[in-house]
């Protein structure tokens, strides 16, 4: 079965360049559409998890800083893959004929 679509994970860290180069090369040379995917973080549900069964007193400020930096990394994985796909001159996305209803 010939790859349609592949869909790559970039959370923004040291190996994303990596792995957005790899899947526009393997996309390249099956033919495949490329699609990205990114997951930020939530400050709230980091807190709720790290902190276990006690309570973790935070400031707004610091929640409103991780959001800023959360925020920052989703745009630098998304210039980071735009410009890969440039690059190599790669369909983004899936067609449109292949689109749910």
């Amino acid at each position: 079965m010939p790859l349609t679509s592949i869909l790559v994970a970039a959370s923004g860290g040291s190996a994303s360049n990596g792995a957005i180069e790899l899947a526009c090369r393997i996309a390249a040379e099956s033919g495949a559409h490329l699609e990205n995917f990114h997951a930020r973080i939530d400050p709230v549900q980091v807190m709720m998890w790290a902190g276990g069964d006690f309570a973790i007193a935070t400031s707004a400020g610091w929640i409103d800083r991780m959001e800023a930096d959360s925020s920052e990394l989703a745009a630098k994985t998304k210039t980071a893959f735009d410009e890969a796909t440039r690059r190599h001159r790669l369909p983004v996305g899936r067609k449109e004929n292949e689109r749910e209803s």
